[in-house]
């Protein structure tokens, strides 16, 4: 099978339908009525790690345990109905949206009326003469003499303290979680659960929709809160990915793809190894977008990539990310010892130190002149701190350049002398991979760089 086919293949949207999260959404608010009493749609998404709804009993956050979620309205509102659930300001970037409507009694927070909140309160009033005694007067500074006083007195609170004071739905909001407060406090409930009993048990609340005062929570302006899962109607758990935008780039970036896919085949037909490295591989440049080689990459023979780490020493093996075998490594590794400096090299840091050896005998053979042995040094320095002996070797026999950094950069004291203890302190917590006699070599070293005639004599 030629390598285009095996794109279009992979690429035909016959054989890989997508159906973006959008699309999911916008199908299931075309037949979502209303919450009644509101003009808030009856749809509401959470994202969630597992592809499943429900309640987080080890939530962090400060709110009632509940099934937190965004108004449909809000989600099509905020991605222009075409792009990633990401642009949304909480947790947007889960793999699952949940999709599904509100049932029972759902309370809109911004227009609950007067006359609700002091229906509430009475039923708050009520629940605290079922409420355990509780002897507040061993207790200091306590909120109240009895739980009606503490109702009570939080309630009349809440018109100073409340965040949106001026809102029945807000003064309620901070009553209640007043109240858990004081009943983990008192009766060792924790919070969450009482705060969500408050809601579901005594007010008979079903859930929450806050749609933008930050009520719920001060991060969130808009969201929604169900208290149960039978508060909750499913219609689909989907994955929360392929918006339409995203599929849009995708194809146009298929078309162009397979443009250098089409070149690069050519190319191999004709041996025309120069172009493959300079025009496809490194310059490959569309609308002015560099592709990645590795994709490129993974659909060159074997025997050409070779020849590539051969002539033109670029580290193109490095672009192959997983695909990299331990041979193609140490190969390119040969053909040019710089690629170990190179930013890719991060991903591959089990490779190398499975290979220290092989590594270094590399090293000692490719005659690395003073400044190239120095870049490679700082390198492996900076980006594989390790305790892994073999490892601390390699960078012993290398530390003639990360002193000569240390020195150029910071003077004589903060240099050489910092880098060799470093390596003495891990040889010695090693001791049992060292000789005593490389111990004692390096001790000797870093003794002598406290002479400033010994940096002098250096300099010259």
């Amino acid at each position: 099978m030629l390598l285009i086919d095996i794109f279009e293949a992979r690429k035909n949207p016959e054989l890989n339908p997508k159906v973006s999260v959008n699309q999911y959404i916008d199908q299931a608010m075309a037949s979502a009525g209303k919450l009644p009493g509101t003009d808030i749609t009856n749809l509401f998404i959470s994202f969630t790690q597992l592809p499943k709804l429900g309640i987080n009993p080890r939530s962090k956050y400060n709110t009632p345990l509940g099934i937190y979620s965004y108004p449909a309205d809000y989600v099509v509102e905020s991605t222009h109905g075409r792009y990633s659930m990401a642009n949304l300001p909480f947790a947007g970037n889960q793999p699952y949206a949940n999709i599904f409507q509100g049932r029972g009694n759902i309370v809109h927070l911004n227009t609950m009326t007067l006359q609700d909140e002091y229906r509430y309160n009475d039923k708050l009033r009520a629940y605290a003469k079922r409420l355990p005694d509780v002897d507040f007067t061993k207790h200091y500074a306590p909120p109240g003499k009895d739980w009606t006083d503490i109702v009570n007195r939080t309630i009349n609170a809440a018109v100073d303290y409340a965040k949106e004071r001026m809102s029945s739905g807000g003064r309620l909001w901070y009553t209640t979680w007043k109240l858990s407060g004081y009943i983990e406090t008192y009766l060792k409930r924790p919070a969450p659960l009482a705060w969500n009993e408050l809601f579901r048990q005594v007010l008979g609340i079903d859930g929450c929709v806050d749609t933008g005062k930050g009520i719920i929570h001060p991060s969130e302006p808009v969201q929604a809160v169900f208290f149960s899962l039978a508060s909750t109607n499913l219609i689909s758990t989907v994955p929360n990915k392929y918006s339409p935008e995203q599929m849009s780039a995708g194809e146009e970036h298929g078309l162009k793809m397979k443009e250098q896919l089409e070149r690069l085949r050519d190319a191999l037909e004709k041996k025309d190894y120069g172009t493959i490295m300079w025009q496809i591989l490194q310059d490959s440049a569309i609308d002015g977008a560099n592709f990645d080689s590795k994709y490129l990459m993974k659909y060159i023979p074997k025997d050409v990539r070779y020849l590539l780490y051969k002539n033109y020493k670029s580290g193109l093996a490095l672009d192959l990310g997983e695909k990299l075998t331990v041979d193609e490594f140490l190969y390119s590794l040969s053909q040019d010892p710089k690629i170990i400096t190179y930013p890719q090299i991060k991903k591959h840091e089990k490779l190398i130190f499975d290979n220290l050896d092989e590594i270094s005998e590399i090293f000692d053979n490719a005659n690395i002149d003073f400044w190239t042995g120095k870049h490679i040094a700082r390198s492996l320095f900076s980006r594989f701190p390790n305790d892994d002996p073999k490892f601390l070797k390699l960078l012993v026999g290398l530390f003639p350049g990360i002193a000569d950094h240390f020195y150029n950069n910071w003077g004589v004291e903060g240099g050489r002398k910092y880098i060799y203890q470093y390596a003495l302190k891990k040889m010695v917590e090693n001791r049992k991979y060292y000789d005593q006699d490389e111990i004692d070599n390096l001790e000797n070293i870093i003794q002598s760089l406290t002479d400033q005639e010994y940096f002098d004599s250096q300099k010259k």
